[in-house]
Order: structure tokens, then sequence, then C-alpha cells
């Protein structure tokens, strides 16, 4: 029988009456959404909620963090550009990732989860 457990931020995995060590909770996932381009109508659930969460740092007017780039996910990510002097085209592309993995607000999680380089 194979258990897992989420741990203060870690994955445990249990085999039998086994105890594996820890692996952090990114290794739980596969998705490496750092680097990746991400535009309205993008369609990579996981990753797209990331940006929306570490948009909604910055900006409370995203709305729901559902998933979905749409409209209002589209608009912060302009706003996010157009506030720190990038090309205002409301795509997450490499410049926009640069900017949405410096840490703010003194949470590092949703960077860490997206696979920002340093977080």
């Amino acid at each position: 029988m194979k258990r897992t457990k989420m741990t203060a931020g870690l994955l445990i995995a249990i085999v039998g009456s086994t105890l594996l060590a820890p692996l952090p909770a990114q290794a739980a996932t596969s998705a490496t959404c750092y680097g990746q381009v991400f535009a309205y109508g993008s369609s990579s659930t996981t990753c797209v909620r990331y940006i929306q969460k570490i948009l909604s740092l910055r900006d409370s007017s995203l709305g729901a963090i559902d998933g979905v780039y749409g409209a209002k996910t589209a608009a912060a990510v302009s706003r996010l550009q157009r506030g720190n002097g990038l090309t205002d085209d409301g795509i997450v592309g490499p410049a926009t990732w640069r900017t949405l993995c410096i840490p703010f607000s003194g949470s590092k999680y949703p960077q860490q989860a997206a696979g920002c380089p340093g977080a």
C-alpha cells in the first residue's frame, strides 16, 4: 500500500510501513511553468493558477484564482507590464516571468511552485 501526505511543504511517501525520504513539494508536480509562454486562452490550468496567485499578491482587482487565462488575467498581466516598463501585450513571456519571479509581500510560495529560479 502506498500513501502520500503533504506536511509542512514536504511530500511524505509511505510504502507499506516504510517511510521514504521527504521530497520537496515541487517534486510532487510536473508543472514547471517558468519559461513557458502564456496568453489569453492558455489552457495550462496549474501554471495559470500560479501566475494568478503571483499577480494577486500585487493586484487586488485580479478576481478569482481559477486557472483560466481570461480577460481579467490578461488585464492584470498588462498592468504589471506597464508598471514595470515592459511591453504591454498581456502575454507572460521571458521578461514578464522575470518580473513575476521577484518575491513580493514576503511570500515566495507561488514563485517556488511556478519554478522561478532562486525562489
